[in-house]
């Protein structure tokens, strides 16, 4: 916790005419300009710091179960510095529908997992965070125990300390009180307004006064999340239900960890509830331990199956996805295959048509690279191609050919005349009309047309 924390532990006062005048006018002046009504804070480390116990648990108050010379002996081997190590069951903090003296509690929600949260803290004396020397053992258990309308933490400290040993044996360590850290807001149990720690004072955003009451309703600080620090053996405890359910010697203690199952009790109607989750059948008699074990034991065994279901469901649709990429490239495959025949077929149909001849190779190449992307485009050029050899004509000479199919002539400049037909086809093949007609001209002069 921090430092501010320490001092509330140090310095707290049960009302505002207790507190030093230069105190007070220095907290108030640390926070200048808030609204709402300052009121005394209660450190967290003490909140559950109650008044004196008004009952007892067994002979001075240690367990009735534990013999007087059992007590003696473990006694004995404390103060002669043996390793001694004594359980305490203790209610550490008791919630009830009453305010206690420091009037603050929990959220009702977070009781259960504020309790688990004690696990692994260290038990202390009289809240002293800052001393190795108050350190009495450790917190090896925590749960939330309803009795009644009463919540509690039950817990079990283990005390190593022998001091600690010593003061349990003789029924002194038996008054308890629980430190933790807040770690949600802090609301008024009246308006449900937030409250906020500030050093020695808390701010409350309405007018409720913390212990004061108000149309017979105690206002209190609730807490609304908090992790647990640790619990302390005080002297003075504020909740009067808090002390020893049971202590526990080293061989009881070994035979309660793995002997035995502490059971907790339940709300009225928790196993019904239970029973509704886990949809078992209504009857007449309330359900039982083993119909919420055997409810849960369905789910499992459904949960299990609908796993397996869920990975073969899983391993089938990565099957198809591989099947399906499969598919997808042999029918690209086959789609280019037919591409690669059509445009084939239509080099073939030109040659027949007359407009492809032997020699024209590279016409022939860009007609098929042309009809592989774009069939429409490469078919548009064709239709363009000037009948080179007439369709069934004998063959003739190239002498013939030449006078058949004259070469281009010139302008007055030297510059070739081509049909709108020979343009045409130049512009589909990309060259320029002088390119075109040196290409008619030299293959008139090899004979080809």
């Amino acid at each position: 916790m921090g430092q501010h924390s320490e001092i509330t532990r140090q310095v707290c006062y049960r009302s505002e005419a207790e507190v030093p005048r230069g105190l007070l006018e220095a907290a108030r002046a640390h926070v200048p300009g808030i609204g709402g009504t300052v009121v005394l804070r209660r450190s967290a480390a003490v909140a559950a710091t109650p008044v004196l116990k008004k009952q007892r648990v067994g002979d001075a108050g240690v367990a009735a179960e534990m013999s007087q010379a059992d007590r003696e002996q473990l006694l004995a081997d404390a103060m002669a510095g043996k390793l001694v190590k004594l359980e305490l069951v203790v209610d550490a903090y008791v919630q009830s529908e009453k305010a206690n003296r420091n009037a603050v509690r929990f959220a009702d929600k977070k009781l259960a997992k504020i309790a688990l949260s004690f696990v692994g803290a260290p038990v202390l004396r009289d809240h002293a965070h800052g001393s190795m020397a108050a350190r009495a053992g450790t917190i090896v258990a925590s749960e939330l125990v309803q009795t009644g309308k009463d919540s509690r933490f039950r817990q079990t400290l283990q005390l190593t300390a022998p001091w600690a040993v010593e003061m349990a044996l003789r029924g002194n360590f038996d008054r308890f009180s629980i430190g933790w850290d807040p770690t949600g807001p802090i609301e008024c149990s009246i308006c449900g307004e937030a409250m906020t720690d500030c050093y020695f004072f808390m701010l409350a955003g309405c007018d409720h006064q913390p212990g004061q009451e108000y149309d017979g309703a105690t206002a209190q600080m609730v807490y609304t999340s908090a992790d647990g620090v640790e619990t302390s053996a005080v002297v003075v405890p504020a909740v009067p239900e808090v002390g020893v359910v049971e202590i526990r010697g080293p061989a009881a203690a070994a035979s309660a960890h793995t002997l035995s199952v502490q059971e907790s009790t339940m709300k009225p109607g928790t196993l019904a509830r239970l029973a509704a989750i886990l949809a078992l059948p209504v009857s007449a008699a309330a359900p039982d331990d083993d119909d919420i074990l055997s409810g849960v034991e369905v789910l499992r065994d459904r949960a299990d199956l609908n796993q397996t279901l869920l990975e073969a469901e899983r391993s089938a649709h990565k099957a198809s996805q591989i099947r399906l990429t499969e598919i997808e490239a042999e029918a690209a495959k086959v789609a280019a295959g037919a591409r690669s025949a059509a445009a084939d077929q239509l080099v073939a149909r030109a040659r027949r048509e007359g407009k492809l001849t032997a020699g024209s190779t590279a016409l022939e190449a860009l007609i098929k690279r042309e009809a592989e992307k774009d069939m429409t485009s490469a078919e548009a050029i064709v239709a363009q191609l000037p009948v080179q050899v007439p369709v069934a004509a004998p063959v003739a000479t190239p002498g013939a050919l030449q006078s058949a199919r004259p070469a281009p002539t010139a302008d007055q400049a030297g510059a070739p005349i081509l049909t709108e037909k020979q343009l045409a086809v130049a512009k589909q093949l990309g060259v320029t009309p002088k390119q075109y007609a040196d290409q008619l001209i030299s293959m008139q002069a090899d004979g080809r047309i």
